[in-house]
């Protein structure tokens, strides 16, 4: 168990809503939770989104990343937000040349 209060972690949507949303707080995407929206760079659109590609036929897709929390609330951006929870998600929005070295970027 964890103190993540997400049990289940949606991690990447498509098209939710209008891109204009990206960057910021959304109260009313999981019940009783804040997340924001972050725009994917196109960087990573070929690791994560090969299929999309496929099936679309050709980028840009209309791609934001679901981003959650930690169990007080704070986001990945927030100073007092603890590392392991920084690193429990991959931050799509950097280009993948300055993403941090770790699990997210072990395969690219």
């Amino acid at each position: 168990m964890t103190d993540d209060p997400f049990q289940c972690r949606c991690v990447l949507c498509h098209d939710y809503g209008d891109r204009d949303e990206a960057d910021r707080s959304h109260p009313d995407v999981v019940d009783g939770h804040r997340v924001a929206l972050r725009q994917v760079d196109r960087g990573w659109y070929r690791t994560f989104f090969g299929q999309a590609i496929g099936f679309y036929r050709r980028p840009p897709l209309p791609v934001l990343q679901v981003t959650w929390p930690d169990a007080e609330g704070r986001f990945y951006c927030d100073e007092q937000a603890d590392e392991r929870h920084r690193e429990s998600q991959p931050q799509l929005w950097l280009p993948p040349s300055d993403h941090p070295v770790g699990i997210w970027t072990t395969e690219l």
